[in-house]
């Protein structure tokens, strides 16, 4: 998630599934969804970043810190993940 780090100021949270980054000319979403995780630019085209997402989480904790929490896995054997911008 290089972007996040380029546009900091610029990450919003849509819902708990939907992360964007605007930047000054593109607009970049993380979509959870159908246990995937998508990036998606400017509404245009998915690509799958990762499959087998049980659940996800995207929290704003303070003005500068995001917090993903993720669960990947099946329903046998899950791993929690975090992941922080």
């Amino acid at each position: 998630m290089k972007e996040a780090q380029q546009y900091n100021n610029h990450i919003s949270i849509e819902d708990s599934s939907r992360l964007i980054i605007r930047g000054k000319e593109e607009e970049i979403r993380y979509i959870f969804n159908h246990n995937k995780i998508y990036k998606n630019i400017n509404h245009k085209g998915n690509i799958t970043l990762l499959n087998n997402v049980v659940s996800s989480k995207i929290i704003k904790t303070n003005n500068k810190t995001i917090k993903i929490e993720l669960k990947i896995g099946d329903t046998n054997n899950t791993k929690d993940k975090t992941i922080i911008l």
